[in-house]
């Protein structure tokens, strides 16, 4: 839960709700989701001056219909627009957390 606290008073990400819930979490990757607009650097310097070593990463999902598969069979019914904003919205804000050793 350290990392977590320590994310939390960066005020850079949305809010977890594991300590509410009695959550106690145990991760190999951490995923999270910005607040507002992205700012890694920021966050990678803030949590490595509390002792944290890790890395930043985008979020490995991807939607389904950016996908190659998807992409070779139903290309010709896409349009430009995205098909789902909120999902694009929500892939934009997400984010890993990987390396890290002391939660």
């Amino acid at each position: 839960m350290k990392i977590l606290d320590a994310m939390s008073e960066t005020g850079l990400v949305q809010p977890n709700t594991f300590r509410e819930k009695n959550i106690v979490p145990v991760f190999f990757r951490l995923t999270a989701a910005w607040k507002s607009r992205p700012k890694p650097s920021e966050l990678a310097e803030y949590l490595e001056r509390k002792g944290f070593n890790l890395k930043i990463t985008p979020s490995p999902i991807r939607l389904i219909y950016r996908q190659s598969a998807f992409l070779a069979m139903y290309k010709r019914l896409l349009s430009s627009q995205p098909m789902c904003p909120e999902a694009e919205r929500q892939q934009s804000l997400r984010f890993c957390l990987e390396n890290a050793m002391n939660y």
